[in-house]
């Protein structure tokens, strides 16, 4: 079945409230989460199932204003930052409707293919000395993502995100 399609400005207020909460959510809950330094990472949970419902451009614009906002309430790395969630937004954006389509496995797979991409590009601007340490944390990291963003993709799917209304006002 699929969702009612809601309006334009209903869907990106939907996404504001899950990507500010998940950044609330990630300066204030996800170290208390910690296993043995893996901890979950909801802003790339956020961005991730948010972009592969809107589509390339919007997630392109969703990665770099997620970013900014993350870089200014968590203290890390900025250019890093910036760029891991931009190419983020830039390829799951691009995966809607081409390489993934609308199943039950979507979600765990946008957990993991955001965690695995977003951690890639942040090392690659941001190299770690510890490689063994890093991949032992991105694979934990990409567990606890999976296990989160699989209700957050049926929740943004079930309320409309990525289905317009039709208005005449689509068309100009």
């Amino acid at each position: 079945m699929r969702p009612r399609p809601t309006s334009s400005l209903v869907q990106y207020f939907l996404i504001g409230v899950s990507v500010l909460g998940s950044i609330l959510l990630q300066s204030r809950a996800a170290h208390a989460m910690s296993i043995r330094g893996m901890e979950p990472n909801f802003i790339i949970v956020a961005l991730g199932c948010s972009s592969i419902l809107i589509g390339f451009p919007r997630s392109l614009w969703l990665g770099i204003a997620t970013g900014l906002i993350s870089v200014a309430f968590l203290p890390d790395n900025f250019g890093a930052i910036m760029t891991s969630r931009t190419v983020l937004g830039a390829v799951l954006g691009s995966l809607r409707g081409r390489l993934i389509g609308e199943g039950l496995f979507v979600g765990p797979l946008v957990g993991v293919l955001a965690t695995l991409v977003a951690e890639v590009v942040f090392e690659l601007f941001s190299p770690n000395r510890h490689m063994r340490l890093w991949l032992g944390q991105t694979v934990g990291e990409s567990t606890y993502n999976l296990v989160l963003a699989t209700p957050l993709y049926f929740v943004l799917r079930r309320v409309g995100v990525g289905y317009e209304q039709s208005t005449p006002f689509n068309r100009l």
